[in-house]
């Protein structure tokens, strides 16, 4: 009898404690995804925000203030409808934002202001509670002598887990003028430092109906909740993080690439030759650069216009991706018309042939214009006496001894004195 009341003790505590145990580790796991996830995220928007940021720096150093001084350039936010016009950096970001907005429907990327130009009065403002709060924490910072810093929040909206970021958009001298002297300008008194608004970037990240489900099936069996919770919940957790990092590869690859030829940029052509050194000098294999500098460049586009010269650099980064090796070289615009070639386990010899197949696919451009380029080759087995950067300067050097010669050729690079090679 004893032993039947110890059973049945037993049976009960069983009952009890075995439900309490699996949903506890269920809403610990729950917690613990619903963190990393959190975390993935953040690390998420701080890489957009560093790209928005790096994009309109970038714009405004090496395209609006260089076009500033040229009178025939005009630069506003009211560009779309005049010739010969570009937008001002900040709306050159916020379109930026906006096309990525439009391209990821589960990402929203915006600047915002309390004191928004006339034209941008109805989206430009904050749009939620956060983002208000988010400027009264910047300029609360500011005013304590701090430096302010980011703000991160997770929000439950209906079945949806979001996560917002707002970093602080702080006035820089290049702005003031723009700023204080438009007639449009709803504030006119701004000062370097000052906080004029924010950069907010949401995801909508995961579905939040874990619980429910725990509740429904909970009528059913203790054990099939915890079982079903728990696949349920690492399936929910994998897809977050596929999502994020297809997020976090997609604005990676936006901010790599050449939005006019879409090959390799400077920052992500500097981030691949690393790469592909270190693997060349573990298996001590050659690796050939080609560096190439289209000829009479400038003289077609003063005499036929910037969108002639931006159709001669597509042909020109046509031809390269179509004789490269795909998903063995690569290539890069690195300058306004120069592009380095990258060719993977290729000794000197390799390297002429794509250089001759370069030259000669360049005649065969169908554009009024003729297509013409020097090119310079160096080689070197890749070992730890040189390094990748002396490598790209030697045949730099070898496409100007090209150039100095004759164009529409090549020449390798061979100590102090390059090896004369012409198709």
């Amino acid at each position: 009898m004893l032993s039947g009341i110890s059973n049945k003790i037993h049976l009960l505590l069983l009952v009890i404690v075995l439900p309490v145990t699996m949903i506890t580790s269920y809403v610990g796991l729950h917690n613990s995804a619903l963190k990393a996830v959190e975390h993935t995220a953040l690390q998420s928007a701080r890489v957009m925000a560093m790209t928005m940021n790096a994009a309109r720096i970038h714009y405004n150093k090496n395209v609006a203030k260089k076009l500033s001084s040229t009178p025939d350039i005009y630069i506003g936010a009211d560009y779309h409808d005049k010739p010969q016009a570009i937008p001002n950096p900040a709306t050159f970001t916020i379109e930026v934002a906006e096309m990525v907005s439009k391209q990821q429907p589960n990402i929203r990327v915006r600047m915002y202001s309390d004191h928004p130009f006339p034209h941008r009065e109805e989206e430009g403002g904050p749009q939620t509670d956060f983002e208000v709060t988010a400027l009264e924490s910047f300029r609360r910072q500011k005013a304590n002598g701090q430096q302010p810093e980011a703000v991160f929040k997770s929000f439950h909206v209906g079945n949806n887990l979001e996560f917002d970021y707002i970093e602080p958009l702080v006035m820089q001298a290049a702005c003031i003028e723009c700023h204080n002297q438009l007639l449009s300008s709803p504030k006119r008194d701004w000062k370097v430092g000052d906080i004029r608004g924010g950069l907010s970037i949401r995801h909508v990240m995961v579905e939040n109906n874990a619980f429910e489900d725990l509740e429904n099936i909970a009528k059913l069996s203790i054990a099939f909740i915890a079982i079903f919770s728990t696949i349920m919940l690492i399936w929910n957790f994998r897809q977050s993080r596929k999502q994020l990092q297809s997020n976090t590869q997609n604005f990676l690859k936006i901010a790599n690439s050449d939005p006019l030829t879409g090959l390799l940029n400077r920052r992500g052509f500097e981030q691949a030759i690393q790469h592909s050194w270190r693997e060349h000098r573990l298996n001590k294999q050659y690796m050939s650069i080609i560096y190439c500098d289209l000829d009479d460049f400038k003289t077609l586009n003063d005499q036929h216009g910037h969108a002639t010269g931006d159709m001669q650099l597509i042909n020109a980064a046509g031809i390269i991706s179509t004789t490269l090796r795909q998903g063995i070289d690569f290539a890069a615009r690195i300058g306004g018309d120069e592009f380095v070639i990258v060719l993977s386990n290729t000794n000197q010899s390799g390297a002429i042939k794509v250089a001759k197949r370069l030259l000669e696919s360049g005649k065969t451009v169908d554009s009024e214009h003729t297509l013409k380029w020097s090119l310079g080759i160096a080689c070197t087995k890749v070992a730890s006496g040189i390094s990748a950067t002396t490598l790209i300067s030697r045949a730099d050097k070898a496409m100007y001894q090209a150039k100095s010669v004759a164009t529409g050729g090549y020449r390798v690079y061979r100590g102090d004195a390059p090896l004369e090679a012409n198709p």
